[in-house]
This record gives C-alpha cells, structure tokens and sequence, in this order.
C-alpha cells in the first residue's frame, strides 16, 4: 500500500510540473535562467510543446494573416509581451528549511519570525530571494 502512495505521489507531481511547463512553455525555453533549471528530457518536452503548439497555430489561423502580424514571440507596438510569463504574485505556499529570523512580508505589517518547519502561504514575489538562498522550498 505504501508503495502505491509513492508512486500516486509521483505521478501527482510529474503531472503538475508538465502542467506549469506547458503554460508558459515558450517562455522557458527562450529563457536560459529557465532552461538551466529544467531537466534535460523536461527541456526536450517543453520544446517539443512549442513546436507542435506553433505548428497548430500557423495551420489553424496564422496563415492567413499577413506576414508581419505572424510572429508569436515578439512585443507588440503597444508594448504588450505575445509570450506568456509566470505570475511573480501568485499565491505559494512555503516551509521554512532553515530558520531566517524577523522577515517583513508586507510594508505595512510587523516583521514576522520565520522559524525553520514554519508554513507559510505568500505571494512568490516575496520570498523568491529566500527560494533562491535555500532558505524556504515550495511545498
């Protein structure tokens, strides 16, 4: 039984990471900060995506547009990004791994002691330097 727990687990977590590759694919793979972070067959699928994606697109409807309105990875005059990109502000949740002390979450709270094992629910935005030190992991 146990080991149908790991394993449900596992592909729980494969299917969530494909997930988040698949919806900011293009992203990732023009990325080199993302593209260092991903395993090498993660990197081929994610590649893999975009290429069937675009093929998709381009036969659907991109085809017929003129020439100069089918790019889709460039900024627009407008200044919008065609590429979709991670949402820096989304919820996450975190575990403390190591203990951090008095951490300002939000400008117009108190400081809060981030103790190592502690749980907290925040904006990714917030502890991305603390992610990137080691110092809390996404759960």
């Amino acid at each position: 039984m146990d080991v149908d727990r790991v394993k449900y687990l596992v592909r729980s977590y494969l299917r969530t990471r494909l997930t988040k590759i698949e919806q900011h694919a293009m992203h990732y793979t023009r990325e080199p900060l993302y593209r260092g972070r991903m395993s090498q067959n993660e990197l081929d699928y994610a590649k893999g995506f975009v290429a069937l994606e675009e093929r998709h697109m381009r036969r659907s409807f991109l085809d017929q547009l003129p020439p100069h309105l089918r790019s889709l990875d460039e900024t627009a005059g407008n200044g919008l990004e065609m590429v979709t990109t991670p949402d820096m502000d989304a919820a996450v949740f975190c575990r403390v791994r190591t203990t951090v002390g008095e951490f300002q979450f939000d400008a117009s709270e108190d400081p809060i002691v981030m103790k190592r094992s502690n749980i907290f629910i925040t904006r990714y935005s917030i502890i991305r330097s603390l992610l990137e030190d080691g110092k809390v992991e996404l759960i």
